[in-house]
């Protein structure tokens, strides 16, 4: 949108056009991202003006966060009957689609239903997770979009997040 702007300052129509078409992009995309964390534009964008970090936000839900070692992790996947994984950008990053799809391969020959469960807004881009799961051959049939999948994570023996591999 500064590049439209700088257009009408210097009454360049290529800039109006190509900023307008880049602002209106980014708008889209903003308008996805903000639905799919299912929050409005303005509490992204000002959700947090005027709140000191340490402070408790007023009617928030305090959780317990249970830590888990890397051999408790191997016990739970061992045993588990239904695993549904929830690939990050942090596996986009390290590329690590093809060990994650080795796990998963390892969990379907002990017996385990594997699912991949893709947030509409993981990576880089929108379907950036399904290219690169692709490309480790994870079979189409396993890939859910979050709306599709999300009831299921509560009959679901482990559900793991794989935003750092």
């Amino acid at each position: 949108l500064a590049a439209a702007m700088t257009g009408f300052v210097l009454s360049n129509n290529v800039l109006i056009i190509s900023g307008a078409l880049v602002g209106a992009s980014g708008l889209i995309l903003t308008s996805i991202m903000c639905k799919a964390m299912n929050r409005s534009l303005a509490n992204v964008l000002f959700g947090a003006v005027g709140v000191d970090e340490g402070s408790q936000v007023a009617g928030a839900e305090k959780r317990h966060v249970t830590g888990y070692t890397p051999e408790d992790m191997a016990v739970m996947l061992e045993s588990a009957q239904s695993v549904i994984i929830v690939p990050g950008y942090g596996m986009a990053v390290a590329q690590a689609q093809h060990p994650v799809q080795e796990m998963a391969a390892h969990l379907q020959k002990n017996g385990a239903r594997v699912r991949y469960a893709i947030h509409p807004v993981a990576g880089r881009m929108p379907g950036h997770m399904n290219v690169l799961l692709a490309d480790a051959n994870v079979p189409y049939d396993q890939l859910f979009e979050m709306d599709a999948i999300n009831d299921d994570f509560q009959e679901t023996d482990v559900a793991d997040r794989k935003s750092v591999v």
